[in-house]
């Protein structure tokens, strides 16, 4: 994919050299930078040593939000974000615990307008 092609599929990042929610909103400046790095980096699929993308897939809550509302967010962006996720708020419970936390703050922060 051109760096075009995963700015359209971005909510925040459009591109800008400067974060316009710096001081403004902090859930909307961490995902701008998400995103921003995502697609500055992006090569191909996201690579998690401990978590690849088709076990990441074979979770069965993920699965499941992919069929939906989930479905607008390329999946190496949900497991970069998914990885940002478990750094700041997760990883005090199980792997399949930590995804249904994700998909619920997903909806709530990212997803939402």
């Amino acid at each position: 994919m051109t760096r075009d092609e995963l700015i359209k599929q971005c909510r925040y990042y459009k591109g800008e050299e400067e974060c316009p929610f710096d001081g403004v909103d902090q859930d909307k400046t961490l995902f701008w930078s998400y995103e921003e790095t995502w697609v500055n980096n992006f090569k191909g699929d996201y690579i998690d040593e401990q978590l690849t993308q088709s076990s990441y897939l074979a979770l069965s809550s993920v699965a499941n939000a992919n069929k939906g509302e989930f479905s607008s967010v390329p999946v190496s962006l949900q497991q970069l974000l998914f990885n940002r996720y478990v750094h700041w708020l997760g990883g005090y419970q199980s792997l399949e615990e930590d995804v249904a936390s994700f998909e619920t703050w997903l909806q709530r922060t990212y997803l939402q307008e």
